[in-house]
């Protein structure tokens, strides 16, 4: 009770400092400014962080492997190549959001075939990483080549959007994606005993009776329609997978359920912080910071760290 207590009153702090929080410091909004600017953002934040978070709890259950992150394995680049190629080269102009999601979605999918080519062991750290940097580094090069081809305008816009923002949708767009969010977060709490008995390898899972094909296709359609709707609106926010479930882990054990759950909340409440703090940023720099900046100035330290930390035979503990 005491915890839940806690839990609540921070998450409050961190809507209240989000909607409070503007280009001109820290202010009481407007009626419209609130309905219009804030309250939508703030609302994309925590749809984002949620699924962002849960994505990295499903990684690395279903790798045994405390290193596992959407933007670490690439799903989030793959994701990130199909919306671009699909939003770059529709013909009649914008292709509608579920065109988008749908793109990116196909993109995460492809990534997740090479990440997830060879599931039911533990993944040695060297190649799991080496799939995340081969992969990242292909959809960078189409990306690249995909700027070159297009205007100036095209490629900054193209380029400020793979930076990570939180920008000003309608409550339509928001709606589709926290709908989409919502049911990938459904699918993974559904198995989340099943995810209990999976870090513990395939031969207990088997004994337990849990269908292993049928838990992975699932969970693979949960955790490509987590990422590829997250990052067919908001771009790259990376990080957010990897250091949310290791410090709920930390604090309240590996039951799946209450970790996905914990987890969804402390990523929703990251980055609609992190948010708040690029649009207060322009009070100094005069511009306002992508929030995926401010993601991966605080995850790739965190990143280090637990790489250094990993050591064969002690992926989970």
């Amino acid at each position: 009770m005491k915890r839940a207590l806690v839990l609540s009153a921070v998450a409050l702090a961190a809507l209240t400092f989000a909607c409070l929080a503007g280009s001109d410091g820290l202010a009481v909004p407007s009626r419209d400014i609130f309905l219009l600017l804030r309250l939508p953002r703030v609302v994309l934040g925590l749809c984002a962080g949620a699924a962002l978070a849960a994505g990295g709890v499903t990684c690395q259950a279903l790798l045994r492997n405390p290193l596992a992150d959407p933007y670490v394995l690439g799903l989030s680049g793959g994701a990130a190549l199909g919306a671009v190629l699909t939003s770059t080269f529709a013909w009649g102009g914008p292709p509608p959001m579920w065109v988008a999601i749908a793109a990116a979605c196909a993109g995460a999918w492809l990534a997740s075939l090479l990440v997830f080519a060879a599931p039911g062991r533990a993944v040695p750290v060297g190649a799991l990483l080496l799939s995340g940097v081969v992969f990242n580094a292909f959809a960078a090069a189409v990306i690249t080549l995909v700027k070159t081809l297009v205007s100036a305008n095209k490629a900054q816009e193209v380029l400020f959007w793979l930076m990570g923002q939180l920008e000003m949708y309608d409550y339509y767009y928001i709606g589709a994606l926290a709908a989409a969010v919502t049911i990938g977060i459904a699918i993974v709490l559904w198995h989340g005993r099943a995810l209990d008995v999976l870090v513990q390898g395939d031969d207990t899972a088997q004994a337990l009776g849990v269908n292993l094909a049928s838990v992975r296709r699932q969970l693979y359609f949960a955790l490509t329609l987590l990422i590829g709707s997250v990052v067919a609106v908001t771009g790259l926010i990376g990080f957010v997978g990897l250091v949310i479930p290791h410090l709920v882990r930390a604090s309240t054990g590996a039951r799946h359920r209450s970790l996905i759950l914990l987890s969804a909340l402390w990523g929703a409440v990251l980055v609609i912080v992190a948010d708040a703090c690029c649009r207060l940023a322009f009070v100094f720099f005069a511009t306002e910071l992508p929030v995926g900046v401010l993601t991966a100035f605080i995850g790739a330290p965190f990143f280090v760290v637990v790489l250094r930390r990993s050591r064969a035979g002690e992926l989970f503990s």
